[in-house]
Parts: structure tokens; C-alpha cells; sequence
């Protein structure tokens, strides 16, 4: 009954967020050339950039048109406060 209330559902699997975390670090990891900054520095992600990516399709798309929506306001008003 609960379930049914959630209106922007991740769709991780048994890892959750630890897991997602460490499958970002990773890809960032392994797309720095060896000169790059070191993810390694990095503590944690930001919360916003979890968010996203664990409510995104491996395909890229959101699982709905309304998380999709916050997903760019999430953007916007990250950038507005760059």
C-alpha cells in the first residue's frame, strides 16, 4: 500500500544506493585518462546525481514523465546555484 504512493520509484536492485555509488565511481574512474584528477578523493557522490541515476533505465530514459520533470528542475537549480 505504500508502494503504491511512491510517485518516483528507483529501480535498483538487492545493492541500493552503496552499490550504484560504487558502480558511478568506477565508470568515472575508467573514463579519467591516468592524468586526470583522482576519483579516488572523492568521498562521496552528490546526492542529486544518485538520485537521478538510480531512477534512470539502463537505456538512459526515467522511469516516468513526472520524475523525468524533477530530474531537469534538479538540473536547473543545481546549475542556478553553480
Amino acid at each position: 500500500e505504500i508502494a503504491k504512493k511512491n510517485v518516483h520509484p528507483h529501480i535498483l536492485s538487492r545493492g541500493g544506493y552503496e552499490k550504484l555509488e560504487q558502480k558511478m565511481m568506477k565508470e568515472a574512474s575508467a573514463s579519467n585518462p591516468i592524468g586526470a584528477s583522482d576519483t579516488s578523493t572523492i568521498t562521496r557522490l552528490p546526492r542529486h546525481v544518485t538520485w537521478k541515476r538510480a531512477r534512470q533505465r539502463p537505456s538512459g530514459e526515467y522511469t516516468s514523465e513526472e520524475t523525468a520533470s524533477i530530474a531537469r528542475r534538479i538540473v536547473s537549480s543545481y546549475n542556478n546555484n553553480i
